[in-house]
């Protein structure tokens, strides 16, 4: 994977200089935040739960979204979507979301399971694929987000785009509990892996879980017809 100090999306949130530190925890209005080493391996957790006044099927329809998140100041760098519409929910370094719902070795028994580009920009133009899978029961639900290499991308879908990206493994939770008729737990964690020097610096730890935490409850305000909590 070709991978390049260049920015974030709606879910990779701001990690981007770590600390040192074998182990580091703090908690920063509602958003659980973690971080650990493993050789030249930083490894990053973030957590978010908020209570939904929405069923489960409401409440996913708020987390696939995805579309709909963007940065409109970037429209004209737009290269897949169309430059005149726009988002609904603010993303800063989002230029755009590509689905690809035609996939090869799609996983039948799941309820959804399809690709989506992402598109951005921050100190650089970044590009990468996820793989987005839904599973769904009566009383619960999980939305599953995966960064996906160029040889795990190709099978899937037939491309010749590279990925620009600093991160080795980035995963996405949604876990959707429903309580009551009208009631719906939400939980989001998020968990990345990299070994790029500059995201393994100590100085800085303060201030990117300050970021990350602002990070993650952005996210959530794009839920906000929905929530009954910040």
């Amino acid at each position: 994977m070709l991978a390049r100090f260049c920015g974030r999306s709606l879910w990779l949130l701001p990690f981007f200089i770590f600390s040192n530190l074998a182990y580091s925890q703090k908690t920063i209005n509602g958003v659980e935040l973690e971080t650990s080493k493993t050789n030249s391996n930083r490894h990053l957790k973030a957590t978010k739960s908020v209570i939904l006044n929405l069923n489960l099927e409401e409440s996913l329809k708020l987390v696939l979204n995805f579309d709909e998140k963007c940065n409109n100041k970037f429209k004209d760098k737009r290269k897949w979507t169309d430059k005149s519409t726009d988002c609904k929910h603010h993303n800063n370094n989002l230029i755009e979301t590509v689905h690809f719902r035609d996939i090869k070795n799609k996983n039948q028994i799941l309820n959804d399971h399809f690709l989506l580009l992402r598109h951005g920009y921050n100190r650089g133009t970044f590009l990468y694929f996820e793989e987005i899978t839904v599973e769904l029961s009566e009383t619960e639900l999980h939305v599953r987000q995966k960064l996906l290499s160029d040889e795990d991308v190709k099978k899937f879908i037939e491309t010749k785009l590279e990925t620009i990206f600093s991160f080795q493994q980035v995963e996405g939770h949604f876990h959707l509990k429903l309580l009551e008729k009208n009631k719906t737990q939400l939980t989001y964690t998020y968990q990345s892996t990299t070994d790029h020097w500059l995201l393994n610096k100590e100085m800085m730890i303060d201030e990117i879980f300050e970021s990350t935490a602002k990070g993650l409850s952005d996210l959530f305000l794009s839920f906000a017809s929905g929530m009954n909590a910040p």
